[in-house]
């Protein structure tokens, strides 16, 4: 888990809401069944070289889709 980092959420209706993860790596929590789906991007400030082309910074994603049922 990575605390402070960009989440996107997307909601059982299809909208977006972006979200920014807790000192425990969690979002806020979300209301309603559904499927939800979330990715989260973590920014590392690295610099490096791949096939030839130079980058400043290296950017990593996690996934989730999880459907919630009706309580």
């Amino acid at each position: 888990m990575v605390a402070d980092a960009e989440a996107t959420v997307i909601l059982p209706d299809g909208k977006r809401e972006k979200s920014k993860t807790d000192s425990q790596g969690f979002t806020k929590e979300f209301a309603g069944a559904g499927r939800y789906g979330v990715w989260v991007r973590v920014t590392e400030a690295k610099a490096g070289e791949h096939d030839g082309k130079k980058y400043e910074e290296a950017r990593h994603y996690a996934t989730l889709v999880v459907d919630v049922p009706a309580t």
